[in-house]
């Protein structure tokens, strides 16, 4: 269990990890998202689902 200050070491020590791994995963899954949806949209989507992932 993360407390308060910890958060935010937490943050950046996986930062780069969801960086990388969001821009990796983009090119895949545009495959089947909706052509319309943005790249900010997406990339806010992978952030989020890999935020719930390491959490």
């Amino acid at each position: 269990m993360l407390n308060s200050e910890d958060f935010p070491i937490g943050i950046k020590k996986h930062y780069g990890f969801i960086y990388r791994n969001a821009h990796a995963m983009f090119s895949n899954i545009q495959l089947w998202l909706p052509q319309e949806m943005d790249y900010m949209s997406m990339y806010m989507l992978v952030y989020i689902g890999y935020s719930g992932f390491l959490v």
